[in-house]
């Protein structure tokens, strides 16, 4: 089977996939995404249900409803902010 390819023309296939946020935004993005990577972590205090619904449903994307952390980032080969607390983007 050909791979899929994000349009950033990177392959993604067995890299782990962070995004931080779980709102309007992320929900756009990981959707966006999900065809391309066989990992997709969300870090966020809350999810939209249309994300949760997304989860349930598709086993390449896992939620972790709590807040960021620093470390969540050690083993991300891509990590996308998908938030709109300046705190959490600048700190």
């Amino acid at each position: 089977m050909d791979k899929l390819y994000f349009p950033l023309f990177i392959d993604l296939h067995g890299k782990d996939i962070l995004f931080i946020g779980g709102g309007t935004i992320a929900t756009r993005r990981i959707k966006a995404i999900l065809p391309f990577a066989d990992a997709v972590r969300a870090v966020a205090r809350e999810f939209s249900e249309e994300l949760k619904k997304l989860a349930e449903s598709n086993a390449t994307l896992s939620l972790e409803e709590r807040d960021f952390n620093q470390a969540d980032i050690k083993n991300a080969f891509l990590v996308l902010a998908c938030t709109d607390d300046r705190e959490l983007k600048s700190g």
